[in-house]
């Protein structure tokens, strides 16, 4: 009962600092387009370099954490897979902070909402979009069940 406890603290302690690094910065959206305009690609490598390491961050998290793990094992599925699919999800509308979660991050840390991302991944991309807003609501209502 312990370890369950410490894997779940630590899974959330560092989805926390995931979701923090990987979120645009919603007080200053046009953040990211001003700093390319003003010094290009050079100005905007950090931040992309960062949101890549953040990124692998949370697929090594969601290879690790044990319940989500087990959903890896079962669904097999490369770290450049995942990429496209967080990619997906951030501008096909899960790319949202509701309730504590910054969505396309939360759905890979927690087992239910990463097999049903997983299941539905090749549904094309209409129902891809109706997959999107089923993850927020889930995250909206608090949801334990998808």
């Amino acid at each position: 009962m312990f370890k369950t406890i410490y894997w779940i603290f630590k899974k959330n302690r560092e989805l926390q600092k995931i979701s923090q690094a990987l979120m645009p910065d919603i007080r200053n959206p046009d953040s990211f387009a001003e700093a390319f305009a003003k010094g290009g690609f050079d100005a905007i490598n950090p931040r992309l370099n960062q949101i890549e390491e953040s990124k692998k961050q949370l697929f090594k998290l969601s290879r690790s954490f044990p319940p989500t793990k087990v959903v890896l094992s079962e669904i097999q599925v490369s770290d450049k897979e995942l990429s496209n699919l967080y990619g997906e999800l951030t501008v096909k509308g899960a790319g949202v902070f509701v309730s504590g979660h910054w969505v396309p991050a939360s759905t890979f840390a927690y087992a239910q909402t990463l097999e049903y991302l997983l299941k539905n991944k090749d549904s094309g991309s209409e129902a891809f979009h109706d997959v999107c807003l089923r993850l927020r609501q889930f995250f909206e209502r608090n949801e334990t069940k998808i």
